[in-house]
């Protein structure tokens, strides 16, 4: 598990909004690919007084770095379509995202970026735009995303991609007409959180004028 903090765990001070967690009891659950903990904890509440003991489990799954690909010469998006287990217990098997990958430990998120970016798509970067940091599931898991943007061409292209680190996993290409991400019919397309989050935000920095439209 990561490092615990104190059991009165109080962030810096100044912020306008309640900081103190006293934490009881922190017990392992589960130690694998991912590590859940439950914890024992009070909080404080908005009025100042601080909650009763209450039961909160943690899935921590670390971080991940995620890549919005542009290929300027095609006018498309590159995404990668694989199968995800979790997402076909509830109908939706074979998801189409951004590239995607775990930061190892010790890795810079960008690092972990143009690792993932060779990986599975072929197209080797120097460098990748940072975007945002956001938690992905907050009520329950860590799990922090990186979100890069990058343009790719041609000349870029290393090797053929659809493979990863894990032996395991079985990538398609997937390329996505960037005028579909403009007009909006594309941005919601895909039932995967950090993919839609990339697109939006492209779809509204290129309507603002601060991108190459399509």
């Amino acid at each position: 598990m990561p490092a615990n903090p104190s059991p009165d765990h109080t962030p810096k001070s100044g912020a306008d909004h309640p900081t103190r967690v006293h934490v009881h009891q922190r017990t392992p659950r589960l130690h694998g690919f991912f590590e859940v903990e439950s914890a024992e904890l009070q909080f404080e509440r908005f009025d100042g007084s601080m909650s009763g003991t209450v039961e909160r489990m943690h899935l921590d799954r670390g971080r991940a770095a995620a890549t919005l690909l542009y290929h300027t010469e095609r006018a498309q998006f590159l995404l990668v379509r694989q199968f995800r287990f979790a997402a076909w217990t509830k109908g939706h098997g074979w998801l189409t995202e951004i590239v995607a990958g775990k930061i190892d430990k010790g890795e810079e998120p960008a690092t972990a970026a143009l690792r993932e970016t060779e990986e599975e798509t072929g197209y080797r970067l120097k460098a990748v735009q940072p975007l945002s940091v956001f938690f992905t599931m907050p009520g329950g898991s860590s799990e922090r995303i990186h979100l890069f943007f990058a343009e790719i061409d041609e000349s870029m292209r290393a090797k053929d991609g659809g493979k990863s680190a894990d032996a395991d996993e079985d990538l398609q290409p997937v390329w996505v007409d960037a005028a579909d991400v403009l007009d909006g019919s594309a941005c919601f397309r895909f039932p995967d959180a950090k993919t839609q989050v990339a697109l939006n935000w492209w779809r509204a920095e290129a309507l603002a004028g601060r991108l190459k439209q399509a």
